[in-house]
């Protein structure tokens, strides 16, 4: 499908939806509902499903039924209720139930492939439409959205000022880490309060990416930073209203009544519970105790929870896990310090003892983007990958064996960073003579770190991001909100560049896989993981329920329902 053509033709409304192509996550502008290669349309946030449309298997008879709760697990908790925060997905799966986005994604559940995504108006928009060849944007919103009649909002009318105010706040303001997201911006202008206009520097594939992120909440002014305003506090004029948040606990919504689709909630409360040990989460599962949230679940795991309670779905390799080094130590400028590290690294014998066979090679872009990502065959032929004993020496050697011992950090959170780090430190000292110490901390201390830089040596570095092209951007741009490494690498921020404004499907996916190439052969900032293959699982009385592999926020489950 060539985007040239396409891109900018057509404009989604939610009186009627043009049939158009998804081109590898960005669609058609406002008109792409329908994937390509898919006769399934999505179902637009804020339209009610079909009667009998079912993600668990309903018969076609069976009509939504109201339930008192939807309860969600949490594997860790929520920092606070600060959009500004996100990068730690807990926050914007809360928030989203609050507060809304302009775009929505939708994903056909048939397909594996991540990218296959189609671009849908949320609640809060009527649809969009570009002028002035793409390098304008213009969305309408919807009349008669409300806020919660919640202090201090009081039930005031949503406005295209709330949504200037929000995509202002994550350009500007000294904490967002998100800047870059919108780089693409010139200008963000409202005519009326129910037109916002945004003007590009440039045609951009990235942009409608940008406003579907978890990142781009759009919240009130009223709730800034006064009196740790959005630390406690979300009010928006979304399904839900928050009524508390607990510390280590999870948090307690009700049903807005005032909310603009409300006839089409099935949910009188929405929970979420925080349950850090996988036991915990298994059994409460397997009983039905939460309906979603576990997350995907490994061989072992999975026969615990297994059994007639809960409905399988598969679960892609979407996850990027890497081990980074700090490019700002010495030890680690030299190229052939990190190709060397890499190479002794035998990842089919991580995928044995870590993933207990359950896994698959990973690479930049996670595999599970399919034509956007190097698949397995050809992260098989990469350099960097190849696991070479006398060639990692050779290199070793070459760089003049540097150091003889590190400081390796690995990640707390789940079951197995710590055996991984282990295991690398084996093939390390094996290979290189490279003496590991391995330490950790609370992942509440880690994450930040992790993503954003804190520790002097070497560390496991692990995130989910929900579009390919994020994957690209956040840690190998200079101020991506991943890249903890320290790269700056003048070419890469070029390529990149190139990517975000190349229209051209086919074009793209060649610089895609360009870009990833590249940094395997020629930087190395960080050198990645094995994925692992799991299975994720959902309460089987979930009617027109479509899980999500890593959603920006719950909102793509509010139209479900739960049989008795």
């Amino acid at each position: 499908m060539d985007l040239d053509r396409n891109y900018w033709n057509g404009r989604l409304s939610r009186r009627g939806v043009l049939r158009g192509a998804t081109i590898g996550g960005i669609g058609l502008a406002g008109a792409a509902l329908i994937g390509c290669g898919s006769s399934t349309p999505a179902t637009p946030a804020g339209q009610a499903p079909a009667a009998g449309a079912s993600g668990g298997g309903a018969p076609a008879a069976e009509q939504p039924q109201v339930s008192d709760a939807f309860v969600a697990a949490q594997t860790r908790d929520a920092v606070s209720l600060e959009p500004l925060d996100a990068n730690v997905y807990t926050v914007p799966e809360r928030v989203g139930l609050v507060n809304p986005r302009l775009i929505y994604s939708d994903r056909d559940p048939k397909n594996p492939d991540q990218a296959d995504i189609r671009w849908i108006p949320s609640y809060i928009t009527e649809g969009w439409e570009a002028q002035n060849a793409g390098a304008q944007i213009t969305f309408k919103l919807r009349k008669g959205v409300k806020y919660a009649n919640v202090a201090p909002l009081n039930g005031r009318e949503f406005t295209s000022a709330d949504v200037k105010y929000s995509l202002n706040r994550y350009m500007t303001h000294p904490k967002s880490t998100f800047k870059s997201r919108f780089d693409d911006i010139s200008s963000v202008e409202t005519p009326d309060n129910y037109t916002v206009v945004l003007k590009l520097k440039a045609p951009s594939r990235y942009i409608f990416w940008a406003m579907a992120a978890e990142t781009c909440l759009i919240t009130p002014p009223e709730t800034d930073d006064k009196a740790d305003g959005y630390k406690k506090v979300a009010v928006g004029p979304g399904p839900f209203i928050h009524d508390q948040y607990l510390q280590g606990e999870g948090s307690k919504l009700h049903k807005n009544p005032d909310f603009i689709d409300a006839k089409k909630i099935y949910y009188n409360n929405f929970l979420f519970k925080v349950m850090t040990d996988a036991s915990t989460r298994d059994a409460a599962m397997k009983t039905n105790q939460v309906d979603f949230g576990i997350g995907a679940l490994p061989p072992n795991e999975l026969k615990i929870v297994d059994g007639p309670t809960v409905t399988k779905y598969a679960s892609p390799v979407s996850g990027a896990s890497n081990l980074s080094w700090n490019l700002n130590n010495p030890k680690f400028k030299d190229i052939r310090v990190r190709m060397a590290m890499s190479k002794a690294m035998d990842r089919d014998e991580i995928i044995g003892l870590v993933y207990q066979g359950s896994g698959e090679w990973n690479g930049i872009v996670p595999i599970g983007f399919g034509k956007w990502a190097l698949q397995p065959n050809d992260l098989k032929q990469m350099n960097a990958y190849k696991f070479d004993a006398a060639e990692a020496k050779k290199l070793w050697d070459a760089a003049g064996k540097p150091f003889s011992t590190i400081e390796m950090w690995f990640n707390s959170n789940g079951t197995t960073g710590k055996t991984l780090a282990e295991l690398n430190s084996q093939q390390f000292e094996k290979v290189l003579g490279i003496k590991s110490t391995l330490k950790t901390e609370d992942y509440s201390l880690y994450l930040p770190k992790m993503y954003l830089g804190g520790y002097n040596e070497v560390w496991q570095t692990t995130y989910g991001v929900p579009h390919w092209m994020e994957n690209l951007t956040a840690p190998y741009l200079k101020g991506g909100n991943r890249n903890s490494t320290g790269y700056v690498d003048d070419k890469t921020e070029s390529m990149i560049a190139d990517l975000r404004k190349t229209l051209d499907d086919k074009e793209a996916v060649g610089k895609s896989l360009a870009i990833q190439k590249y940094l395997l052969d020629n930087t190395l900032p960080m050198t990645q993981f094995p994925g692992a293959v799991s299975t994720g699982v959902f309460n089987s009385k979930l009617r027109n329920f479509v899980p999500g592999v890593y959603p920006p926020g719950m909102e793509w489950m509010i139209y479900s329902w739960k049989t008795k």
